[in-house]
């Protein structure tokens, strides 16, 4: 058991960022999720072979000769212009196919207490990712994030909602 007259219990207590955060998840959409946490959602493009595939780009010229190009796009790539994503008269190589898939980005940020810190997040990192969403995922079979969510409420004087019991 903790020393209540502990100055680092005392400077948690009075910590007033965490009873805000404690607030802020007491009175969140719980997305239907027991133990919610918040994680940012984004698209990316997984490689396809062309019957699964939702869509196909230029290759980067490093992955192919120059002489696969159709002559309209040799003559782009001459005068140092962009080259169009789709060109049906270039060789096929010189394109991938892909499909758009979603995926956790819990690597590079890991995950939030609350929605609203999760879109400030993605708000002031947008430019990182495609397609950016909040999105609750469950911390219910780990009891460590379970006690930190519920003592974060408790600590903010909050009733503990069910869906964090």
């Amino acid at each position: 058991m903790p020393n209540p007259n502990c100055k680092v219990t005392k400077q948690i207590i009075e910590d007033a960022e965490l009873v805000d955060i404690g607030q802020r998840m007491a009175k969140q959409d719980n997305r239907a999720t027991q133990n919610v946490m918040f994680a940012v959602m984004v698209d990316v493009k997984v490689p396809a072979p062309d019957y699964l595939a939702e869509d196909q780009e230029r290759k980067d010229s490093d992955y192919y000769d120059l002489d696969m190009l159709c002559e309209k796009c040799a003559d782009l790539h001459e005068n140092g212009e962009e080259l169009p994503d789709h060109c049906d008269d270039c060789d096929p190589e010189c394109f991938w196919s892909y499909r758009v898939e979603q995926k956790l980005e819990v690597e590079t940020c890991g995950v939030f207490f609350t929605a609203e810190a999760c879109q400030a997040h993605i708000d002031a990192n947008h430019y990182h990712y495609s397609n950016p969403r909040v999105y609750g995922i469950g911390s219910w079979r780990n009891p460590e994030m379970q006690l930190v969510q519920k003592h974060l409420i408790e600590l903010a004087n909050e009733k503990v909602p069910s869906h964090y019991l």
